[in-house]
């Protein structure tokens, strides 16, 4: 595995603004009495990696409109970590391929047992929860081992990966979206300007603003 993958390079706030989502609920999920997430230093954690990152943004649309309790995306993510062997279940292809196909054929009889063992992810009628998942699977890119190597959050141009800008949001060539939106603004909003000076497209500073307005101002 690429190691950057597991690099601690995110705060809790930094991630909760990326997923939009409140500070504080974030911190819960991460630093409460029983955390959703393992642990995999066996200690607090106070910064994050990318894959902790990928796994938030499920546990984000699993949990959309209390349609799963937190205690039952624990459950999910606990044994998912068990069946994948892994401590990122939600981070791979394999937790994304599989899970669309559970959608379709479990609880059918002649399922193989390996779909019967995801009952937990399919049981009390709620495969519209895979809608949720074949979404966040479009939003990645996987590496060759099936681990998430990038995330373009709204799939369009904007992305993230360990491996530019130390895993910060960016497009084109790498320049930041927090670099763009400030300049944009300093520039008196005149996207072409910025553009010239950046190397990207007119279109391309737009996004970035928009992407950079909308997680600044996510509850």
């Amino acid at each position: 595995m690429n190691a950057l993958l597991l690099e601690p390079i995110y705060r809790s706030t930094e991630m909760a603004r990326l997923i939009h989502l409140r500070p504080g609920r974030v911190a819960r999920w991460l630093r409460g009495d029983r955390p959703v997430l393992s642990f995999y230093h066996g200690q607090k954690a106070e910064a994050f990696s990318f894959l902790d990152l990928i796994e938030l943004r499920i546990i984000r649309g699993l949990l959309r409109d209390d349609q799963l309790s937190l205690q039952r995306v624990r459950k999910v993510h606990e044994e998912a970590q068990e069946l994948f062997k892994t401590e990122h279940p939600f981070a791979t292809n394999t937790f994304y391929v599989f899970g669309k196909s559970v959608a379709t054929a479990y609880p059918h009889p002649t399922a193989s047992k390996s779909k019967r063992e995801m009952h937990f992810l399919a049981e009390g009628g709620q495969l519209g929860l895979w809608e949720v998942v074949v979404t966040v699977g479009k939003e990645i890119r996987f590496d060759r081992e099936g681990f998430a190597r990038e995330w373009w959050p709204e799939e369009r141009h904007v992305r993230l990966t360990p491996n530019v800008s130390f895993g910060q949001p960016f497009v084109g060539n790498g320049t930041t979206t927090r670099v763009i939106a400030d300049m944009f603004e300093a520039e008196g909003e005149d996207a072409k300007k910025v553009a010239r000076f950046l190397a990207l497209t007119p279109a391309l500073v737009k996004e970035a603003v928009a992407f950079e307005r909308t997680i600044r101002t996510a509850a």
